[in-house]
């Protein structure tokens, strides 16, 4: 039968003791070989920036200034392909704006001709740093794109450049550019976004934007970091930016519609005034009713203006106005009133009606006889008086229907051409708005966000040195006291046989 065997603590140390410079030896071999890699292990550096947004209060009052984006939407925008794809034309142009200053003698010459004494003992890249846009964009931005946004910012983002960003953009191989894609670039540039509260209902974030960016060298992470920083303001900016010169053209374009229509409207108008002729219809009305009635119409048209003002609500601070139109017909006797037809008619009737009780209480018949063919003409010249009656009224009556009708379509053009120009007044503060923008297109920024640019770090994110050595340590340590007991194991399962057999015999 086959002996067992146990380990208990003192075993254990026995073990370790017996095999301690086993353990030591394998130890420190383990140790040099993690501070080994740790030295020739590639290096990460990884700088670190900051996006805040916020609106100024002066845009919260401009209402052709779109509503502000959230912080969710600009980091959408930082993390979109297209941004990437930026970052690379951007490094390479830097690349070839760099190799062509450096190998420009009329550069070397004109700057430090310009910098006089101070460019004793600079390098070509601090020559470059210390150029200002001016004269970088008389060497390296055509003629007539100066004044083109894309060519100042990159001649901006150029001058921005410390002098070793410029070495190292200058260094830059085409290999390295290649090398560069949309994948890669979302591994090294990193953006996050604290929660400030999280409800059932909502979510509010911070509004502040982390950014970061790795790359093999300090200054390669610093460079990269601020690329990306100025292209992503650089895009923000363009598309708020495009917003609003949207909003201004409708604005304008509104504007000018209204202008064309208020022209037509007043043409019309006035075409139809000179058609109407509205005074010659009141008057020739006037006379006919002279004529019949022996009045004369007074009409008067008053307009009552109302204005008003509410303090309390800010949504409307302006003025509101109210009018109110009343029209008043009122009647005076002529002197001609006598010989108008419809008093002279009713004063044929009460002839008329005296003759008729005359010829009644006549006695002889030739007194009657007197009376009737009186009467008949008195009956003849109130019929002659009737038909004139009648023509007039006709008249009146067509007259007044003209008038109704004129003036009829005369207050509905009115009202269109007084809603034009409500509208344009209402236009008015747009268009002021839009001016200002426009005169002020270069000085504003209209994206809500600053940058907290990116410093060159000082300490390494990977490899640490100090932690894989001491990583290594306990790594080797451990490593080697287990295979030290192994080996003891080992040499204990080995050896168990013999000693049986040896003691059998």
């Amino acid at each position: 039968m086959r002996e067992t065997f146990a380990y208990d603590l003192v075993s254990f140390l026995r073990v370790l003791y017996r095999r301690r410079r086993f353990i030591l030896y394998g130890t420190l071999g383990m140790m040099v070989l993690a501070a080994i890699a740790s030295l020739v292990w590639p290096q990460t550096w990884r700088a670190h920036a900051r996006i805040y947004v916020s609106t100024p209060k002066f845009k919260q009052t401009l209402r052709l200034v779109p509503e502000p984006f959230d912080v969710l939407t600009y980091e959408a925008i930082m993390r979109s392909d297209r941004l990437y794809q930026q970052i690379i034309e951007r490094l390479r142009w830097y690349r070839e704006a760099t190799r062509r200053l450096y190998g420009d003698q009329a550069y070397g010459d004109r700057i430090r001709a310009h910098l006089g004494p101070k460019a004793e003992g600079m390098t070509p890249f601090q020559l470059m740093q210390n150029t200002n846009q001016t004269i970088l964009a008389e060497f390296l931005a055509p003629e007539n794109e100066r004044n083109n946004p894309e060519w100042i910012n990159r001649i901006n983002g150029l001058g921005n450049l410390s002098a070793e960003e410029l070495e190292l953009v200058y260094n830059m191989t085409e290999a390295k550019l290649n090398k560069m894609s949309v994948f890669e670039l979302r591994k090294v540039l990193l953006t996050s976004v604290a929660k400030v509260r999280e409800t059932n209902m909502e979510v509010e974030y911070s509004r502040v934007i982390q950014v970061s960016g790795e790359s093999d060298t300090a200054t390669g992470a610093r460079l990269i970091t601020n690329i990306w920083l100025d292209v992503f303001v650089e895009r923000a900016e363009e598309t708020v930016k495009g917003n609003i010169q949207r909003y201004i053209q409708l604005a304008k374009n509104r504007s000018e519609t209204l202008e064309q229509e208020l022209k037509q409207a007043e043409i019309q108008l006035a075409a139809l005034k000179n058609e109407a002729q509205l005074e010659n219809l009141r008057a020739e009305m006037a006379s006919r009713l002279v004529h019949l009635t022996g009045l004369s119409p007074s009409r008067r048209l008053a307009e009552q203006v109302e204005e008003s003002f509410d303090l309390e609500n800010e949504n409307e601070p302006f003025m509101k106005e109210r009018r109110q139109q009343t029209d008043t017909l009122s009647f005076a006797l002529t002197p001609l009133y006598g010989e108008a037809l419809l008093p002279v008619k009713m004063e044929l009737e009460r002839d008329l009606a005296v003759a008729k009780q005359q010829a009644e209480a006549a006695a002889s018949p030739e007194e009657k006889e007197q009376y009737r063919s009186q009467i008949a003409g008195m009956e003849a010249q109130w019929k002659a008086v009737t038909g004139q009656i009648a023509v007039v009224t006709g008249e009146i009556t067509r007259l007044l229907q003209q008038i109704r009708a004129f003036e009829t379509d005369i207050a509905a053009l009115e009202r269109v051409v007084n809603g034009i120009r409500s509208n344009l007044s209402a236009m008015r503060p747009l268009l002021d708005e839009a001016s200002l923008l426009e005169s002020q297109a270069h000085d504003l920024r209209y994206a809500d966000v600053s940058v907290d640019r990116a410093i060159k770090p000082d300490k390494r994110v990977f490899p640490k040195r100090s932690l894989m050595t001491l990583l290594g340590l306990g790594l080797g340590f451990f490593l080697f006291c287990g295979l030290a007991f192994f080996l003891d194991i080992w040499n204990e399962v080995t050896r168990q046989p013999d000693t049986l057999a040896h003691r059998t015999s």
